[in-house]
């Protein structure tokens, strides 16, 4: 359960893995509670792991002197087939506005596009992405233009995804062009312990090795010696 991401497969796993009725007392969270629950954990997970590697450190379990940069892209939580060029993000929220109207008038949509979500409250984050989108779009723009002209790419080329919108767009290790993050991790040379971890919104890790080395001082209140 600590390797899923998805709070819907915790959802699942809580009614089908014995294990987890045992270690909680047959709870079974709704699948709604398990996403609040991601949210809710989301702003102290430093602190926990901090407080972990701070003990280590005063317990000399590791002294935070060398560590090894490791890093590995992932597939974003949306759809590779369904990325949009600027003109036709902009023909989506059009409809997306409109089917908004009719839902605060209380009227039903007479009919909803297959990508359209199917609920007023679906919609409405729906049309928030999509925004989102939108605002990301003149910055990779922008970037394509500093290119040169063989590797500058044609705008109706230039697609962002709409289900995830902060996601770089890459090729993956399949090779499959897709939305990705890339993890890295700083990893401690001298003990089994993990000293820093964040998710760069680019498919590459080109310019993390900085970062990662601030995060390490945050989160283990010493600087690494050795890289």
């Amino acid at each position: 359960m600590a390797r899923t991401r998805k709070p819907s497969q915790w959802f699942q796993d809580a009614y089908e893995n014995c294990a987890l009725w045992w270690l909680g007392f047959g709870i079974c969270p709704s699948r709604s509670c398990w996403y609040e629950f991601r949210e809710r954990t989301a702003a102290f997970v430093d602190a926990m792991n901090a407080h972990v590697l701070h003990q280590a450190v005063n317990e000399d379990l590791t002294r935070v002197e060398r560590g090894a940069l490791d890093g590995s892209a992932i597939a974003a939580n949306a759809s590779r087939r369904r990325l949009l060029h600027a003109e036709r993000l902009q023909q989506r929220l059009h409809q997306l506005e409109a089917t908004r109207h009719d839902d605060t008038q209380g009227d039903t949509p007479t009919e909803v596009p297959t990508w359209m979500a199917k609920t007023p409250r679906s919609r409405t984050a729906q049309c928030e992405r999509s925004l989102q989108a939108q605002t990301h779009l003149p910055g990779w723009q922008a970037a394509n233009q500093h290119y040169s002209p063989s590797e500058r790419r044609a705008p109706d080329k230039l697609v962002v995804s709409a289900g995830d919108p902060e996601a770089a767009l890459g090729v993956d290790k399949d090779p499959i062009f897709r939305p990705l993050y890339t993890i890295q991790t700083v990893r401690d040379v001298d003990s089994p312990l993990i000293l820093s971890y964040d998710v760069f919104a680019q498919a590459t890790d080109a310019g993390t090795l900085s970062p990662m080395l601030a995060r390490t001082e945050q989160l283990t209140g010493r600087r690494l010696k050795e890289v």
